[in-house]
């Protein structure tokens, strides 16, 4: 290859390269730190760490939820003691004893960018007229869902709704299956 055209495809690539770059942050800074005019603002990441979402998320529960508890079978639990939460951790109005529809998944069914009443269990409990009762935890996975099946199965459920999502899930499975004993 003569060294013209190494010059020509390193400058292509470095235009291509930078290119990408620029885009990226510019989406990025365009994203989470333009106000749209005095009073509003696009979703800032950091804010809603330090603030949650005014309206769906409280900044108590963000807290909360950024310290889980330890658990020898799941890894972490969330803390019965986090506002939003039942006794049992979950994110219910109340810990049932019985309920026709248990769900278990990660963040998307924990209803993490969601008021608890606008989670799709919420949702499906008001759509069918049945007790939903709600176990997921966000970072669970599939292992972790397997784990949970025997504490759900104890709420006598007509069904039980496990959410997939592909995002991560496959992460913490990986994760539980390989760095714990168990």
């Amino acid at each position: 290859m003569d060294s013209d055209l190494k010059k020509l495809i390193l400058k292509g690539s470095w235009f291509i390269f930078s290119s990408i770059f620029l885009c990226s942050l510019t989406v990025f800074v365009i994203t989470f730190y333009t106000p749209l005019d005095d009073n509003e603002q696009f979703f800032s990441y950091l804010d809603f760490l330090e603030n949650g979402f005014p309206g769906l998320i409280e900044k108590t529960e963000v807290i909360c939820y950024f310290k889980p508890i330890f658990d020898k079978t799941l890894d972490q639990r969330l803390s019965p003691e986090c506002v939003g939460l039942d006794k049992r951790g979950y994110r219910n109005s109340a810990a049932l004893e019985k309920a026709d529809i248990v769900t278990i998944g990660d963040s998307q069914t924990f209803g993490y960018n969601a008021s608890i009443n606008k989670t799709w269990p919420a949702q499906l409990s008001t759509l069918t007229g049945q007790s939903v009762y709600n176990m997921s935890v966000m970072a669970y996975g599939p292992v972790h869902y397997l784990v949970l099946m025997d504490e759900a199965l104890k709420l006598s459920p007509k069904a039980i709704v496990v959410g997939i999502y592909m995002g991560n899930n496959m992460l913490s499975a990986f994760r539980l299956a390989y760095n714990n004993d168990l």
